[in-house]
């Protein structure tokens, strides 16, 4: 059953949309954030204390702590306080000590939280757009490029912590900020206003870099997909590249996307570049401004000698506050991305129904069944209606692109009819769940892929739990033995991306093979011997007949030998049934659709009449 979510919202968009989606999806991690907010806050405080104490263990140090603690003001009463207390300049630096190890140990916790927040969600995210590509139609999955989809699930999902720590060092920076500018107004609100308009004006300027930022990250994030895409190509084309001698061309194709990476990027570290230098000249200037405006104030040295320690150990936070914000743009178009991919919203999702399928008794019904492509301009299948019997072996025969391989697909439920019904012994297909349906029905042919891996690994997305000897009588009945334990490792060799260390005819009965060892109660070859040898493939065709005898066989192929031996015979065209009956029936038809058929592609008939 097919299932469209009906959330309006859709992938975020703005900024605050996506610190909105990006909140909810770290909502399981959300009691770490009020702890990391606390340890940043504690070391601020801490390090702001701190720089005060210095102050005045310098006066101390040169005898003349009495006329620090004599400035009017908290700051001397402060400073009278903790002059009493501690007694002396030894225990003031035992003090001024134990902050710093203080200030140590909270930024450690609050680097050692981030880490972790980071690595997990990073983890969350790979896992939940692994999920979404494997939940998500098969439709879907086609129409996105392979490289767009590899460069979000490998490239961009560290995003995610990225720019939920940049969240949080913002709030966090900006708390921070808050904590130095509440010692500052403590110590003079006259050089409060003064510092404040060059922190205002510091922040507007990185302000004015954040959509250069913006825009650089998009660039960055559509470079590193096109290098994602050539890789790809290298990668699955090798043989067709190699073959045509096309090495020196994708060379070069893959040297201009790697470039073009390269000079995105470094147009962001230019960008970067720019916040070092606008930062250390304006607070250069905003710290002279402070000091030659402070005699004529009447504020004394001890404060401004306070008030300059403080906003000179406000520059890292304030330094740290503008690039987070610079590298938040930056991170807000693959952000937007990820998020958008993990939205549900807009996509189509295939449910697995509540019934247990335990088996075929009867039948399996289409009932004008019609099936699209996304962009096809003419259905796949139109209307069809027709009937696989169980225990039966039935031949599904049509020129290319007649809707065979469709009806495969849909029976495998990689897709859901766009009208009409599946119906299996008068129960509509999509009321199974997936599971016991997948469970019981198995395919091979040239639409089936094996996957990278080794040989035991394709034999084990049949049955996860068979043994090596089930694997050894599924290879030997499908004609593949021999050549596996040739390799290297036997079961354990690897057979490259989809299989291509191996010809195509051993592809096939591998493949073949791997159906086979499902013990399948229906079993659908597509073409599943059309690149063996006629003695081969009669050999391994007794093998099919006698694992599959009683139970339900169907068969796509263009062998007339394979079409006469099945039980039914049913003609596709243009999506629709043409002709239907037995081999027999058809025979004695003169006009029937399966002649014609064979006309078309060469064959004899009167051979096929002699047998």
């Amino acid at each position: 059953m097919e299932r469209r979510a009906h959330s309006k919202a859709g992938p975020p968009q703005t900024t605050a949309a996506i610190v909105k989606a990006l909140l909810r999806f770290s909502s399981a991690h959300a009691w770490l954030l009020p702890l990391l907010v606390v340890f940043g806050l504690a070391a601020s405080f801490v390090e702001s204390l701190g720089i005060s104490l210095i102050v005045l263990f310098l006066y101390s140090m040169i005898g003349r702590a009495a006329e620090a603690a004599a400035v009017s003001g908290i700051i001397g009463k402060a400073f009278a306080i903790i002059t009493v207390e501690t007694g002396g300049g030894t225990r003031l630096a035992a003090l001024i000590f134990g902050m710093v190890v203080a200030n140590a140990l909270l930024r450690s916790s609050y680097n050692l939280i981030t880490a972790f927040i980071r690595y997990r969600l990073c983890e969350t995210a790979r896992n939940c757009l692994h999920e979404q590509f494997l939940q998500v139609s098969y439709d879907f999955i086609l129409a996105r490029d392979q490289g767009q989809l590899l460069n979000i699930i490998a490239g961009e999902s560290w995003t995610l912590g990225e720019m939920y720590l940049c969240v949080c060092r913002i709030l966090i920076n900006i708390s921070s900020v808050s904590i130095f500018v509440l010692f500052l107004l403590v110590v003079s609100w006259q050089l409060l206003l003064v510092a404040s308009s060059g922190i205002i004006f510091l922040l507007l300027a990185m302000h004015f870099l954040s959509e250069p930022a913006r825009k650089l990250g998009r660039r960055m994030r559509e470079e590193h997909e096109k290098l994602a895409e050539r890789m790809l190509v290298t990668l699955q084309g090798m043989r067709a590249l190699r073959a045509f001698g096309q090495e020196q061309r994708y060379q070069h194709t893959f040297e201009q996307a790697s470039a073009e990476v390269r000079r995105a990027s470094m147009a962001f570290e230019r960008l970067n570049a720019l916040v070092s230098p606008v930062v250390q000249i304006g607070y250069l200037i905003l710290l002279t401004a402070i000091i030659l405006v402070s005699g004529p104030m009447g504020i004394s040295f001890v404060a401004t000698l306070a008030f300059v320690a403080l906003v000179y150990r406000l520059q890292p936070h304030v330094h740290e506050l503008e690039r987070n914000l610079l590298h938040a743009a930056q991170l807000e178009a693959s952000t937007r991305s990820v998020m958008g991919m993990l939205d549900r919203s807009g996509k189509t999702y295939l449910l697995s129904g509540v019934r247990p399928f335990v088996g075929l008794r009867k039948e399996i019904r289409f009932e004008s069944v019609s099936f699209s492509y996304t962009g096809a301009p003419s259905p796949s299948l139109n209307q069809i209606s027709f009937t696989i019997p169980a225990g039966a072996t039935t031949a599904l025969v049509g020129m290319s692109g007649a809707g065979k391989t469709t009806i495969v697909n849909l029976l495998l439920r990689l897709y859901r009819a766009d009208s009409g019904s599946i119906l299996v012994d008068d129960v509509c297909l999509d009321e199974f769940t997936r599971a016991s349906w997948l469970s019981r029905i198995a395919a091979a042919g040239q639409d089936v892929e094996l996957i990278e891996g080794t040989v035991q690994d394709n034999f084990r997305v049949a049955s996860v739990e068979a043994d090596l000897s089930a694997m050894r009588w599924a290879a030997r009945a499908a004609g593949i033995l021999d050549v596996i334990e040739s390799l290297p490792q036997a079961f354990d060799s690897w057979i490259g991306q989809q299989g291509l260390r191996l010809s195509g005819g051993q592809r096939q009965r591998l493949g073949l093979a791997r159906a086979l060892l499902r013990d399948p109660d229906i079993l659908i070859l597509d073409e599943a011997t059309s690149a063996l040898d006629s003695a081969l493939e009669h050999e391994i065709w007794g093998a099919i007949r006698q694992k599959m005898a009683g139970r339900t066989l169907l068969v796509i192929t263009h062998r007339l030998e394979t079409i006469m031996s099945a039980d039914q015979v049913i003609c596709i065209g243009s999506g629709r049934v043409l002709d239907c009956g037995s081999p027999a029936e058809l025979r004695s038809r003169s006009a029937s659709a399966f002649w014609k058929m064979q006309s078309d592609v060469g064959d004899d008939r009167e051979a096929v009449a002699g047998g």
